[in-house]
């Protein structure tokens, strides 16, 4: 019986550590500043929490010229430190709303600026366009796909011939 519970919980520690996959990230800028929240699915003994990470970078980036940032230009701003955990996706997207109304938004009391979910990358933080959240039931529903997004899978089509009129 001993031999079992130690199997189990070998296996359930297998898939310990940042699920494979998808984040949230929460971004607000405003005249060279730009603040960040990262939600990461985290799994450890088999249960699912959500880390939560936040770094501030003041610099002098225009709202659009984060899509042009060079993976160098990124490595030189300030690393994310991490905050906190939440048992439920529910918790995490109720923080992060409730960041955004908190003093530390630099463009104060607009909600989410921009919500977007990817892969943890240099690409992600390059996108500005994410879905503005003006509460924290957005945040919460954007937020859970997540957990069931992947990125696609690439497929090769034949060419396809414009249907005639």
């Amino acid at each position: 019986m001993d031999d079992l519970a130690a199997l189990i919980i070998k296996k359930l520690r297998e898939d310990d550590g940042p699920t494979r996959g998808m984040v949230t990230l929460a971004s607000w800028w405003w005249r060279g500043e730009r603040v960040n929240y990262i939600v990461e699915p985290v799994t450890r003994n088999g249960t699912v929490s959500f880390n939560v990470f936040k770094s501030k970078w003041r610099c002098s980036i225009a709202h659009h010229e984060w899509g042009q940032l060079s993976d160098d230009s990124f490595a030189t701003l300030p690393a994310y430190e991490p905050l906190c955990n939440f048992s439920s996706v529910a918790e995490a997207a109720k923080f992060v709303y409730d960041m955004s109304e908190s003093g530390d938004n630099p463009n104060k009391h607009c909600g989410v600026q921009s919500l977007v979910i990817g892969p943890w990358n240099n690409a992600l933080h390059r996108r500005t366009d994410g879905v503005c959240c003006r509460s924290s039931r957005e945040v919460h529903a954007w937020m859970g796909h997540m957990r069931t997004m992947r990125p696609p899978i690439p497929v090769v089509r034949s060419s396809h011939k414009t249907p005639s009129a």
